[in-house]
């Protein structure tokens, strides 16, 4: 699974949003939600196509798109 890319929150930071499991403090709620998934829910939801796992089945199938071979959108100019 990968990391959160979302830093913790720098000392000094205006507001702060801490973790309740864990020490980790973000900058943002936005953050401090996509860390509490990533690190303290368990993932139920496995791709059958790869190893990633997911907490929340909206998740799965957005993830699933990565795997399709339909084009979602299509350039105007060139078809493809």
């Amino acid at each position: 699974m990968k990391a959160s890319s979302k830093q913790p929150a720098a000392q000094g930071a205006e507001e702060q949003f801490q973790c309740d499991e864990c020490s980790a403090v973000y900058t943002n709620k936005g953050s401090l939600y996509q860390h509490k998934c990533s690190c303290h829910i368990e993932h139920l939801h496995a791709c059958e196509h790869c190893d990633m796992t997911f907490p929340y089945t909206h998740l799965l199938r957005k993830h699933m798109n990565t795997h399709s071979s339909i084009a979602r959108f299509m350039c105007t100019q060139c078809g493809k």
